[in-house]
């Protein structure tokens, strides 16, 4: 043998002679990365994404509150719009502020 190691030896399942495979380590050819393996680009990129997922929330909450929105949804259909309209607009204002501030992130 020439050194190699039973994990670097493969046999096939018919018999075949075994293959000489050298498993050389990865290089790291990325970005610097932190002690939990991720890139330093997350730094930025992660509270930037929850930023533009939050202003989705924030944007559109406002609309709930309007006396045009609440019947636009009571034409949908939506039964109580008065009550139920202003409370998914609330509930969409602490989303956007929770994921926006990174509630339990």
């Amino acid at each position: 043998m020439s050194g190699k190691t039973a994990a670097s030896r493969r046999e096939s399942s018919r018999g075949e002679a075994p293959l000489d495979i050298d498993i050389a380590p990865r290089a790291n050819f990325g970005p610097a990365r932190g002690p939990d393996g991720a890139g330093a680009w997350t730094r930025y990129l992660v509270p930037l994404g929850r930023a533009a997922f939050a202003a989705v929330f924030l944007w559109f909450a406002p609309g709930d509150f309007s006396r045009q929105g609440i019947a636009w949804a009571g034409q949908q259909g939506v039964p109580l719009a008065g009550l139920l309209v202003p409370l998914a607009g609330l509930l969409s204002l602490a989303g956007g502020l929770s994921v926006l501030l990174g509630y339990q992130a």
